[in-house]
């Protein structure tokens, strides 16, 4: 896997990222350093400018510390979900309930990369303002699951998100490897998510 623009690429080129169109030049770094960071957790701060591009003084300049780089790509990553939630909220409210989880994983599964990261790198969260967004994203996709689908009262909603977060970095990662073809994606996570929360009250098994 490889890093160019900020986008991952599989072997073959195929690029699984999408960052909003408009970005700024620390958001193009930032979505770089994700993608470095998930090919290689334990990468340099060299490396990291090396794939973006720029000198090692220049990132220095906007990050002191590998540290301080990894909470800014934390911070950066919160803002895509939280924005991929916000869009998913609007494209629900002019559309049947069931297709909400849809529009949530159409606009998520292409963030992988980022996803990822935020899997991988615990180190970010020693920074107490990522982790207090962690837990309100969670608590947000999990008010939009429950608004869309009717799963049990008693089915936590730390489950409801880390679930639905691990299934979409799976899809993610399949889509990379060359397993899954994109467009499938977001239906394969739907479907394998909801077969298994959603509460059949005839007991009924296929």
């Amino acid at each position: 896997m490889s890093v160019r623009n900020g986008t991952v690429l599989t072997p073959g080129g195929w690029a699984v990222s999408a960052p909003p169109t408009r970005r700024s030049d620390d958001d193009a770094v930032l979505d770089v350093a994700a993608a470095t960071l998930v090919a290689d957790p334990s990468a340099a701060l060299g490396a990291v400018a090396a794939a973006a591009g720029i000198g090692r003084t220049t990132l220095h300049t906007k990050f002191a510390t590998r540290h301080d780089l990894l909470v800014a790509v934390a911070e950066r990553a919160l803002d895509l979900c939280d924005e991929a939630v916000t869009a998913a909220q609007a494209k629900a409210a002019d559309s049947p309930p069931a297709d909400g989880l849809h529009h949530l994983l159409a606009e998520l599964v292409p963030l992988g990369c980022h996803l990822a990261f935020l899997l991988r790198q615990p180190e970010a969260f020693d920074h107490s303002a990522p982790a207090d967004r962690v837990e309100q994203l969670a608590s947000r996709v999990a008010a939009f699951v429950r608004s869309c689908v009717p799963v049990p009262a008693t089915t936590p909603d730390w489950w409801l998100a880390t679930s639905l977060h691990a299934l979409v970095y799976s899809a993610w990662d399949a889509v990379v490897q060359g397993w899954l073809a994109p467009r499938d994606a977001s239906s394969l996570v739907a479907s394998t998510y909801l077969d298994g929360i959603r509460f059949d009250p005839t007991g009924a098994r296929t």
